[in-house]
């Protein structure tokens, strides 16, 4: 079974250092700053939009006002929530959120803008306050949407993910128990039955294996030379340099895994050699003074490489 830790804290000083396989507020002025940007000049004014109205919605707690931008299906995988899968569990979230908190202030940038094709991938920064009725907390984060086309100058919300730069001491108030969430880590993985499906399940192989063992070097080739790691309770790492820097420290705080499993959850391959997938993973994993098991869900974008190979070119991963 699972062996509880003494506190949250502890549990978060452990888990920031697991692997992951896989918001508002009073500013009336949002920054949006596109550090990088390869999309068409409505995409990305429709994207600013979006970020004006989703300020507006946090901070007069409105979480209608995004249901028109989300697909019917769109999926929002939160750091320490499960999944919410649908446009009215994603809206139960939010106002399960604004029950909870009161939303002082938002701000977020837009980081990076990428064309794949037939979808549109956003990296975006936020900073948040929130208050209860006896606690102030202060968050700053990391989100990515995948935006797929709807029409002229359109933009259909897929899904939204986000996790945190630094470590919380009360990730239990950011989780909420929702009957209508799904935890991906226990869903069905993909079958194996085409060839991105087996490819993808051999790379999940390799992974484990390699994770176990904390081996950073072959865990960096995963990534591609321009990739990026948006990984929880950290920066953004960014491109070969960063991300090897990352990986050789990163296996040094460990635990030891007695068991890891990575599965594929969802596989849209795309047209123009990108690959997007969300995923899972179970750890069983020790240290010398605890034990434990957890759980968490990532959003990949593999590429096409020249040479044939399949690699992370991006990728968020969040706790549940």
């Amino acid at each position: 079974g699972i062996i509880e830790l003494p506190s949250s804290n502890n549990i978060l000083k452990i888990f920031s250092h697991l692997p992951l396989i896989l918001l508002g507020l009073c500013s009336s002025h949002l920054l949006a700053q596109t550090a990088s940007s390869q999309v068409d000049p409505w995409i990305t004014e429709f994207i600013t939009h979006y970020h004006e109205v989703y300020q507006t919605s946090m901070l007069g707690e409105q979480p209608d006002l995004l249901k028109e931008f989300q697909a019917e299906e769109v999926y929002l995988m939160p750091e320490f929530q499960h999944t919410l899968i649908g446009r009215e569990n994603v809206i139960s979230y939010y106002q399960a959120y604004f029950n909870r908190f009161d939303v002082d202030t938002y701000e977020s940038d837009i980081y990076e803008l990428l064309d794949l094709g037939e979808k549109v991938f956003e990296l975006s920064t936020f900073r948040l306050s929130i208050t209860t009725e006896t606690e102030a907390y202060t968050l700053r984060g990391k989100s990515v949407r995948i935006w797929m086309y709807a029409g002229e100058d359109r933009l259909t919300l897929e899904t939204e993910a986000w996790n945190y730069n630094h470590s919380l001491d009360f990730a239990h108030a950011l989780r909420f128990d929702l009957p209508n969430a799904t935890h991906l880590a226990l869903e069905a993985h993909v079958p194996i039955k085409d060839p991105i499906s087996f490819e993808i399940a051999a790379l999940h192989g390799l992974a484990e294996k390699v994770i176990t063992q904390g081996n950073a070097e072959v865990w960096s080739q995963f990534y591609t030379d321009d990739g990026m790691f948006i990984y929880s309770f950290n920066p953004i790492h960014h491109k070969r340099k960063q991300l090897n820097a990352f990986f050789e420290q990163h296996v040094k705080d460990l635990p030891v895994f007695e068991n890891l499993e990575i599965r594929a959850i969802k596989i849209e391959e795309l047209d123009n050699g990108y690959v997007i997938e969300f995923a899972s993973h179970i750890a069983c994993w020790r240290n010398e003074t605890a034990s434990g098991v957890s759980t968490g869900k990532n959003i990949r974008i593999w590429r096409r490489e020249p040479n044939g190979s399949l690699k992370t070119f991006r990728q968020i991963a969040m706790y549940n």
